[in-house]
């Protein structure tokens, strides 16, 4: 995200007129968003006022943001008018349709492996030594910022902007994230 933003600081201080298409959270990559592995027993996530699982987050498969993004660009804005930015930051955030807590992706899990993993929340504190001490893959620490703002962006209720106008390029989520969850 830090090079996105980077780059549109860059975009915007050149002079050139333009329109940053970003892509909102991969459905595909929840493992990341949890810390989550094969065999995982438990999903570890910090205990925050409102609670991490009162907020929600938009995905979109990859398959379904590059369909979008390419009848945006065939298309033109023009063809969807709701969609054109209208602040100095010219981002359209392609997302999806319906917004889920991180405990509909754990019970989409469980369901389609026959899996009972449960959630447990920690301390901001102990969840960061929790989750480095049980990192099988190491990506915690390299990907610690990314996971405490994920967090906090979607207990904050950022990331519930469903962004109807998304349904203009695509239809709206044909596949449906759970099901789509299930299935990986």
């Amino acid at each position: 995200m830090q090079a996105h933003i980077a780059t549109e600081e860059m975009l915007k201080s050149s002079g050139l007129d333009f329109i940053t298409l970003r892509a909102g959270s991969y459905s595909e990559a929840f493992p990341l968003f949890l810390n989550w592995y094969p065999s995982s027993k438990t999903i570890l996530l910090p205990h925050l006022t409102p609670s991490v699982d009162e907020g929600k987050a938009p995905w979109t498969s990859r398959d379904e943001l590059g369909e979008g993004m390419a009848a945006l660009l065939a298309k033109g804005l023009a063809a969807y008018p709701s969609i054109i930015p209208q602040t100095d930051r010219k981002i359209i955030l392609l997302t999806g349709p319906v917004a889920e807590p991180f405990s509909a992706l754990v019970e989409a899990i469980n369901r389609g492996r026959g899996t009972d993993i449960r959630i447990e929340f920690l301390e901001p504190e102990a969840w960061v030594a929790a989750q480095a001490k049980n990192d099988e893959g190491g990506r915690v620490l390299r990907g610690f910022g990314r996971g405490w703002s994920g967090c906090r962006d979607s207990r904050r209720g950022i990331a519930r902007l469903l962004i109807r106008r998304w349904r203009c390029c695509l239809g709206g989520g044909r596949r449906g994230v759970r099901r789509l969850w299930r299935g990986l």
